[in-house]
């Protein structure tokens, strides 16, 4: 029997609530409805559904109820794509130069991913979970971190710093990650009109050989160009030369000022900076209608509400039940999803029965028609995530000893008299969620230095009105976005 058939007959023999459901009370914000309204669901079009680890895509990409009257104008609801984003137009001069060349299409790429690849990523983006203040709202994309200490690793010259990496990145083959990193570019770089979705990530570094007082790495510059990681000569004394980072990432995120000088902290010691960036614009599979948004109750942990504006549609989707919390997800175009994280009952807090392994936790997922009530969204989150990233086992590169030398695999002939390392690592992500889709920004860079220098019936009610965890992730399970909501207003 087909996907497509077992779902009918499902809904035709009543969706099996799960245990324990039942008893949850009107304070429960998961919860069995009981209305008729689901006998008269016409549906209008079932999108393919396939599933790739922890992935579904949406299968009822619109449901009208008998009593919904949907007449908002599709084109009208829509924010226009992005499309000129791809190649950077960076001037060069007698101190700035591109080192190799990196091309981007509009063209969806689905180039294969290894399952081991992506346990590795989600193992990771739990481990850096695990350092975020749970007490604000964060969002951060780990896929560009996983990818930064990966390009960071082909510059490190110490054992047991690369020893490192390696452990927190899942595998030492660095083969084996470069295919995966490469391949994940490459299928998350692509701007579709008709489906009103542009995704890009993109990775640089900027190397100083006058500070480095050596030429770049060849091997190095070779394992960057495989991983699709853009590099540049450049000058750290000249303004002009800071500044064609600053529109390299302006232009990577389709914003302009989106970082300052003052914000990547260069020093007299910086010689090198590695740069990632995703930019997500995404519309909704099944799209949210304006007139259906409403002010509503937010609970804080505090025990405080805030009132905000909710967005409401119903979706056919994938949730799982994980006893004190559950998962639902919401479908984008092209396979992406967001998964948000929520607990059954009001009064307990996400963040306590979250458990660490939330990303690769297995249970049985189940099918089922879902109200989805969702806050709209728009918030900035600037972290520096270097203690977050030593979090995970990745320390030596960081340290900044005399006599340790970890970023010499960066230079031809390195020439530090006194040490190499990495200063910092930071991001700054920007999130919003709308009735049109959800669009992220999000630039990662870390500064290596050198001194010598509705309800349906028999169906479920998701209302995310206390803190809750969300990660978007594209169509092969890879986390882009890893966010926690504590208050919708901050």
């Amino acid at each position: 029997m087909s996907l497509k058939n077992k779902l009918k007959e499902a809904y035709s023999n009543k969706v099996t609530t799960p245990k324990g459901y039942q008893e949850l009370n009107n304070k429960v914000e998961i919860k069995k409805t009981h209305h008729n309204a689901f006998k008269t669901v016409k549906w209008v079009s079932i999108g393919s559904l396939s599933l790739v680890g922890t992935f579904v895509l949406v299968v009822a990409s619109v449901a009208i109820f008998s009593n919904m009257k949907i007449t908002e104008n599709f084109a009208d609801s829509v924010k226009k794509a992005r499309f000129s984003m791809y190649d950077t137009n960076l001037l060069e001069s007698e101190t700035f130069k591109r080192l190799n060349n990196i091309t981007y299409d509009q063209e969806k790429k689905n180039e294969p991913i290894s399952e081991d690849f992506v346990t590795y990523v989600n193992s990771f983006t739990e481990k850096t979970y695990q350092g975020f203040n749970k007490t604000s709202n964060f969002a951060y994309s780990p896929l560009m971190v996983y990818t930064q200490m990966d390009l960071i690793s082909l510059a490190l010259s110490d054992d047991e710093a690369i020893a490192e990496v390696n452990a927190a990145l899942g595998t030492s083959d660095m083969e084996f990650r470069g295919t995966n990193v490469r391949n994940a570019m490459l299928n998350n770089s692509y701007a579709n009109k008709e489906y009103k979705s542009t995704v890009q990530t993109k990775n640089a570094v900027f190397y100083d050989p006058d500070r480095a007082e050596s030429d770049i790495n060849q091997n190095f510059l070779t394992g960057l160009t495989a991983r699709r990681a853009e590099a540049y000569s450049m000058s750290y004394n000249l303004d002009n030369d800071i500044n064609n980072i600053l529109k390299w990432i302006d232009e990577s995120v389709n914003e302009t000022g989106f970082l300052t000088k003052q914000d990547l902290e260069i020093d007299e010691d910086t010689f090198i900076m590695f740069v990632s960036s995703l930019y997500f614009d995404n519309a909704w599979q099944n799209k949210y209608v304006a007139k259906d948004t409403k002010n509503d109750t937010f609970h804080l942990s505090d025990g405080e509400t805030v009132t905000t504006k909710f967005m409401n549609h119903v979706i056919l989707n994938e949730y799982r039940d994980f006893g004190d919390y559950v998962s639902v997800k919401d479908g984008y175009r092209y396979g992406y999803y967001v998964e948000y994280f929520v607990p059954k009952k009001l009064e307990d807090n996400i963040f306590n029965v979250l458990p660490n392994d939330f990303l690769t936790k297995e249970v049985e997922p189940k099918y089922a028609a879902i109200s989805l009530s969702v806050p709209k969204l728009d918030m900035t989150c600037k972290s520096d995530i270097t203690d977050i990233i030593k979090g995970t086992g990745i320390q030596k590169m960081y340290e900044h000893e005399s006599g340790h030398y970890y970023l010499d695999n960066a230079c031809e002939t390195p020439n530090f008299e006194d040490a190499s390392w990495v200063k910092f690592t930071k991001q700054k992500t920007s999130v919003s969620f709308d009735e049109d889709g959800t669009v992220v920004k999000s630039i990662t860079f870390s500064v290596g230095n050198g001194t010598d220098s509705y309800h349906p019936s028999n169906g479920y009610e998701v209302t995310l009105n206390q803190p809750f965890v969300y990660v978007i992730k594209d169509s092969n399970g890879l986390p882009l976005v890893l966010g926690a909501v504590n208050n919708p207003k901050a």
